[in-house]
């Protein structure tokens, strides 16, 4: 299984490409309270901007592919899930 994620002290976030079933990464998820699904290739700015788009950081920013069913009810230890955030404009 290649490394689809980034570790950062107690947060697991998975890289912007990162679209599989979670039902193989269980293991890992339920061992974190803190789980986030980055917009960004550099997961310190995915955190310190909350995942939100920031011009200053585009040439990081890469939008979120994962597109599957979230089931984290086994995990017990949960308390914040950050996903992707988009705006769109419409002019």
């Amino acid at each position: 299984m290649e490394n689809n994620y980034w570790i950062v002290d107690d947060l697991l976030i998975f890289k912007p490409k990162f679209n599989e079933e979670l039902t193989n990464y269980y293991n890992i998820i339920n061992k974190y309270n803190k789980i986030m699904f980055s917009n960004y290739n550099v997961p310190l700015i995915a955190i310190e901007i909350n995942n939100k788009y920031n011009y200053e950081f585009k040439n990081n920013y890469s939008c979120c592919f994962f597109n599957k069913e979230i089931d984290l009810s086994n995990n017990i230890n949960l308390t914040h899930l950050t996903l992707y955030y988009l705006i769109i404009i419409q002019i």
